[in-house]
């Protein structure tokens, strides 16, 4: 932004604003910018925003501010009652994680048994679709019973049926 402001300020004194403000011109000179600086808006703003920086500069370089005589011991307190809530929240589900540690392993060990048990019993294994002959349709879907249907037997059920609402 200063930079911005300094552009629009004249090239004779554009170098010799910062040291107009530092006081390092000679009397001479400082004299001649001073007139300038009269006559000039644009150099003029251009130094108020140089001196603008110069203090924000200034106020950012001074030492920090030294904590109270209580802010470690508020700290400490924090920090402590930080690490009570995690343990406590921690105590909570320890019951579950060790109950569920000991499902795994159980089901873990009942698998490995029946796997061993499978494997020493001689239970014949499954055949492979190779080894499976396919079944005949006949034998899988027998021709239905062929029943005699009496068109009076049709209107008894028929009948019977509607009066039973």
């Amino acid at each position: 932004m200063v930079r911005k402001q300094f552009d629009n300020a004249c090239t004779n004194f554009e170098a010799r604003l910062e040291d107009f403000l530092s006081g390092a011109l000679p009397a001479a000179e400082h004299e001649e910018v001073s007139a300038h600086l009269a006559s000039c808006a644009a150099c003029s703003e251009s130094l108020q925003f140089a001196r603008m920086a110069g203090e924000l500069l200034r106020k950012s370089s001074q030492p920090p501010v030294e904590a109270s005589p209580f802010f470690a011991r508020r700290v400490m307190t924090a920090i402590r009652n930080e690490r009570e809530t995690e343990t406590s929240r921690a105590g909570f589900w320890r019951p579950l994680e060790s109950l569920s540690v000991r499902v795994a392993w159980s089901a873990s060990a009942a698998l490995v048994l029946l796997l061993a048990y499978g494997a020493v019993s001689g239970v014949p294994s499954r055949p492979t679709v190779a080894e499976m002959r396919p079944a005949e349709p006949a034998a899988l879907f027998p021709d239905p019973v062929s029943q005699t249907v009496n068109p009076e037997d049709v209107l008894a059920y028929a009948g019977g049926a509607s009066n039973g609402k």
